[in-house]
């Protein structure tokens, strides 16, 4: 866990409310402590002073145990969770959206130049971890430093380019690592529909 410091912003913010007559907290809660996924962000909590609130207990908002998007009972620890690999399409052969996703030779080669020949290396999504990196619009973009793509099916089956070409996630796979529910409506992706933007 990284340890976070306010810096200048976040003072001026701090500032803002003290000034306005609230006591202020603030508190870095990740997502992988609910989702399989890891997502930092900041949140913050005001209460006028005049209330003399007492303070936000933050150890408070991990549930033991978690859901998980399946419904099964996992423990708060994401080192207790299911691989990523179980969150892939098992049908991946024949799946019109896994086809979808993968990259093309080209891409493949520019993504390798970019990794000096080892991207297979550097840029792999970790299915045998339980969680993801942080999953952001910019996502399928195939120069994205932050992009992971798919070089091995849930069953085992490599994608390295030979013959199949490693793969973004789907739409489907990447709502279920946000930890939406399986009836959640995944239309898509088109530039003017927003949905590459779950």
């Amino acid at each position: 866990e990284h340890v976070f410091k306010p810096g200048k912003v976040m003072n001026v913010i701090l500032d803002a409310f003290r000034s306005c007559g609230y006591k202020v907290q603030w508190h870095v809660v990740n997502s992988k402590h609910f989702i399989p996924q890891h997502r930092e962000r900041v949140y913050f909590f005001g209460s006028l002073l005049e209330l003399d609130c007492p303070e936000l207990e933050w150890s408070n908002i991990y549930p033991t145990p978690v859901l998980d998007v399946d419904d099964d009972i996992a423990d708060s620890d994401p080192k207790s969770r299911k691989p990523l690999r179980e969150y892939l399409e098992k049908d991946y052969a024949t799946n019109p959206d896994v086809a979808e996703c993968e990259l093309t030779k080209h891409q493949w080669e520019m993504v390798q130049q970019k990794c000096n020949g080892d991207a297979k290396h550097f840029l792999r999504l970790k299915v045998e971890d339980p969680c993801a990196p942080t999953l952001i619009s910019s996502y399928r973009t195939p120069a994205s430093t932050s992009t992971r793509f798919v070089m091995e099916e849930a069953d085992g089956t490599l994608r390295h380019g030979n013959p199949l070409l490693p793969r973004f996630l789907t739409p489907t796979e990447f709502r279920r690592i946000m930890g939406f529910p399986s009836e959640f409506d995944v239309s898509p992706i088109t530039k003017d529909n927003g949905a590459g933007h779950i």
